[in-house]
């Protein structure tokens, strides 16, 4: 009895181990089968099926574009300068501006292009004709769709490196891409033009205030000038106080040679010789015109009652002064002037000349094979985006399931 108690108890033991096997391999089973079916569905709705749509329409609906491309450099040249020296040495320079480039680029991309575009062109025959139902454009589009519309067919690129941009107008007929092209080149060769005039209008109305300004302070100058000549009786005061300096330096040299000549005559002479009282007298005389300029020079005072010079003829140092203040005053003014009038009159020049001009050097041509859609590249693009989002959606479920521990 007890022996069969023995031999039936791992009898059971190996049953209940056989079916929990079992089971966990039905449910293994199940749960690998269940797991297959979500990636097989997952890959038909998340690629198979956009690859699909991708393949119709590319294949069997697109309407095929035709692209008409043209190469232009926006160009900004520099005007030699307006010195005569420097213009037979110097010529105007031109360099390609990105700046100007981004502008026109924008410009084509903007409103402002397509409705003067829509003023001379019939749009809604270009673009709402000829096309497969989703790419034509639509009748009554608000303006905002319409310019979406035009920047997917009009398009810009830019080397930085060269400078050079590239224009890409795509229809659904060659002779419209070819029509548009030409047309948006036209605009933006206009707009360029616009640019550089304004720019010099500005120029030009800003150095014409200060060409004015200058003029007004030159003329303000000239008018103390004379004003002071007049007050003070003489043309030059510069060149009068260098006279009466020099004629200082003689009279002095004049009373060294009399006093020397005095004193040799007194070696010898007696006081009384009448050539001692002349010579006596021409030294002080001399002597007395001399304090005279000084003190004119030194300061505006009369001359002594006994001279017989009279203060006029004598320049004072402040009327010196003054008069270099008025000519310093006198050639900043001629140099302001002169650097203001040099400015103006090449703004001036400025006008005659295109300074910023838009140069097509690779013209568009009429497009004899549709380039657009690329359908292959497009299909792929398709497939190859939809398998990569699939693979990272497979790969996030699969770390939620080992997370939840499903």
């Amino acid at each position: 009895m007890l022996n069969d108690t023995v031999y039936r108890q791992p009898r059971a033991v190996m049953g209940k181990l056989r079916a929990a096997i079992g089971d966990a391999t039905t449910y293994g089973k199940a749960h690998i089968h269940e797991v297959g079916y979500q990636l097989r569905l997952s890959f038909v709705i998340v690629v198979a099926i956009p690859t699909a749509i991708a393949l119709i329409y590319y294949l069997l609906i697109a309407a095929p574009r035709y692209v008409a491309t043209a190469q232009y450099a926006v160009w900004t040249s520099t005007p030699a300068k307006a010195d005569p020296l420097a213009m037979l040495v110097q010529l105007p320079a031109a360099s390609a501006s990105l700046e100007d480039q981004h502008i026109v680029q924008d410009y084509v991309n903007s409103r402002s292009m397509l409705e003067s575009i829509e003023k001379s062109y019939d749009l809604g025959r270009v673009y709402g004709s000829g096309g497969d139902i989703f790419a034509e454009l639509g009748s009554d589009l608000p303006i905002e769709r319409r310019v979406d519309y035009w920047k997917r067919h009009v398009r810009i690129t830019i080397d930085s490196n060269s400078g050079i941009s590239t224009l890409e107008v795509d229809a659904f007929r060659p002779e419209d891409a070819l029509m548009l092209s030409n047309a948006v080149l036209a605009r933006a060769q206009t707009m360029a033009q616009s640019l550089s005039d304004a720019s010099d209008q500005d120029a030009l109305r800003r150095d014409k205030v200060a060409f004015d300004a200058a003029g007004q302070h030159l003329a303000a100058i000239r008018t103390r000038v004379t004003a002071f000549r007049r007050q003070n009786h003489m043309v030059d005061a510069t060149h009068t106080g260098q006279m009466t300096t020099q004629m200082v330096g003689a009279l002095e040299t004049g009373l060294v040679e009399t006093e020397a000549e005095l004193q040799q005559l007194r070696s010898y002479l007696s006081p009384r010789d009448p050539r001692i009282a002349v010579l006596q007298a021409r030294a002080d005389s001399l002597r007395q015109q001399i304090d005279l300029q000084k003190n004119g020079l030194a300061e505006n005072r009369e001359a002594p009652p006994s001279s017989s010079a009279s203060a006029a003829d004598v320049l004072p140092a402040s009327v010196l002064a003054q008069s270099e203040g008025l000519e310093t005053d006198m050639d900043v003014a001629l140099k302001a002037y002169a650097a203001a009038a040099t400015t103006y009159f090449e703004a001036l020049g400025n006008q005659s000349r295109n300074r910023r001009y838009l140069e097509v050097f690779v013209k568009p041509a009429l497009p004899e094979l549709a380039e657009e859609p690329k359908r292959m590249r497009m299909i792929l693009t398709v497939l190859v985006s939809s398998f990569i989002a699939w693979c990272l959606l497979i790969t996030i479920g699969g770390a939620i399931r080992d997370h939840a521990g499903v």
